[in-house]
């Protein structure tokens, strides 16, 4: 899982998407004399997102001195996997496994897999739906070795177009604050290493509802 990320990668993900999309509006096509209606989303109602896409380191947070620096990282990747079930015809809860990669200036990389629970509030205009969220969690995190476990918070707001009543694509973009706590005891960092991590996410998606 942590070994050296390779552009293909990402791109191969997301041709993937790409493909999925044009199968989903080509299914649409035929059947297009069918008129779909803006459905009214249920408790049991659920769905399945996949999303590929960039990861642009923006800042460290010096919580003790107040000061805000370089993260020295290069735009990275990114992609996602989650789940969802809806409670009502507008909120729905579920969890997101995700993951990134980004280089430093010296060529070091950094690896980050969070795994979060996600709540979410939609507001729709069929066939367009803009979803916002919170996601809680926690990350792994990898450099060269060292390695971190801490909490993560990730708002974000999406926009998804449904080509059908199942298969719907978007875009959506996350802020990601990840907080790195010290406090200095058992040969660890002391407390004055404690940075706060600011990151944007990218993505584009696709979701599958059932």
């Amino acid at each position: 899982m942590f070994g050296q990320p390779k552009p293909r990668r990402v791109a191969s993900a997301f041709f993937c998407v790409v493909i999925l999309a044009l199968a989903a509006v080509s299914g649409y096509t035929q059947i297009e004399d069918e008129e779909f209606i803006e459905p009214e989303y249920q408790l049991g109602d659920q769905y399945f997102t996949i999303r590929v896409g960039s990861f642009a380191p923006l800042f460290f947070h010096n919580p003790l001195e107040g000061e805000v620096n370089s993260t020295n990282l290069r735009l990275g990747g990114s992609g996602a996997l989650s789940w969802q079930g809806y409670l009502n015809n507008r909120w729905s809860i579920g969890g997101e496994l995700a993951g990134v990669f980004t280089n430093s200036v010296n060529r070091r990389t950094l690896f980050m897999v969070p795994i979060t629970a996600k709540l979410s509030y939609l507001f729709s205009s069929w066939p367009f739906e803009l979803p916002v969220h919170i996601a809680a969690g926690g990350a792994f995190q990898s450099l060269e070795g060292d390695t971190y476990f801490g909490p993560i918070v990730k708002p974000g707001v999406g926009a998804w177009w449904n080509a059908t009543g199942e298969w719907a694509f978007g875009v959506q973009a996350e802020y990601w604050w990840v907080p790195q706590f010290y406090r200095g005891a058992d040969n660890r960092p002391p407390d004055t290493d404690t940075r706060f991590g600011n990151f944007l996410d990218v993505t584009l998606g696709a979701r599958y509802s059932f």
